[in-house]
Parts: structure tokens; sequence; C-alpha cells
């Protein structure tokens, strides 16, 4: 993982370098997780160009130093991405359907729900797009815990919402079919 040795301060350069450090020591090798800010946004599932500006050339080269390739991700979009506004319907609102943001690790942010298939489907199709984009081969999935929500939350299933709990096992399923 890039947080080991990077935490968030994570580049293109330095995820390469960071490979060819791990195969110069003969260390084992079979994948290597990019972590946090990877990211315009947290939420919006696009490369930072700045930090990234070839990941199809990184991803190959990774590949062909051994290795598959991973991306951190988590439920959670942070308002300042587009998707918070483009894409609200997908996210846990209130019972005045307005969508509930939580203090995280990462700053303020929204949660998918999951208890809307259409939701999980967003979700699922926003990442799979991710991958044949770039070639990467999957994703660490971080947080979902019903905890992060903010405890005025409605799910648009409401038969979720009599256990809230599900909303975590909606998640794995979901990360699952990645």
């Amino acid at each position: 993982s890039t947080w080991a040795k990077m935490k968030d301060n994570v580049t293109q350069t330095k995820v390469l370098d960071f490979a060819k450090e791990i195969n110069h020591y003969g260390l084992p090798n079979s994948q290597i997780e990019i972590d946090e800010t990877w990211e315009i946004h947290y939420g919006e599932h696009k490369f930072d160009t700045k930090k990234f500006p070839n990941v199809k050339d990184m991803v190959k080269q990774l590949h062909g130093l051994g290795f598959r390739v991973t991306l951190w991700n988590t439920p959670f979009v942070n308002p300042n991405c587009d998707n918070y506004k483009t894409d609200s319907k997908y996210l846990i609102k209130n019972k005045l359907n307005e969508v509930v943001t939580f203090k995280w690790w990462n700053g303020l942010g929204a949660h998918a729900d999951f208890s809307d298939s259409e939701a999980r489907k967003w979700f699922v199709n926003r990442l799979e797009m991710l991958k044949n984009e770039t070639g990467i081969d999957s994703f660490k999935f971080d947080a979902g815990e019903v905890g992060w929500i903010n405890p005025d939350f409605e799910f648009s299933n409401h038969s979720v919402q009599q256990t809230p709990g599900v909303i975590t096992q909606l998640y794995v399923e979901t990360a699952a079919q990645l």
C-alpha cells in the first residue's frame, strides 16, 4: 500500500518509484494499492491528472513490474465533487429529502445510499468505467459502516430503515461485484 510509505502524498512518479524499490530489494510482490488522494476530490472517481498525468502508462508499467494495481475507495462523496451535485439522488437523504452530510477523516462527506438498487448500479458503473479507462485491476474498499452516517438519515428503501446495519452488508455486496 502506498499509505505505508507516502500517506496521502501520492503521485504517479512516487508509485512507480515505490514499485521499483520493492523489486530492487527482491521483496515478493503481487499487488500495489494506491491509497488516498489519487482522486480529484473524494468520491469523484477520477484521477487527479496533476498528480497522475498518464494513469494508463503507469498501470502498464506496474503490470510490467509484476504488480496488480488496486485503488483505495470509500462510499463517501465530499460536497466539492461534481457527483455531489449531479448525482445526489444516489446519496443518503434526510426526511426533508436533503443530502445528509457528516464529518469523516477526510472532511465533510455524504454516503452512497446502498439501500437503493439504482445507487448500487451507479456506484458499480462508475468504478467499472474507471477500471476500463485506466487498466487498474481492482479496488480496496474502506469504511461503509452505518456509524459514519449522520443520525438524521432516511434510506430510500424504507425496509432497510428498520435495520440500518444492513447498509454495510449492501455496501459489501456491491463492492463484491468489482
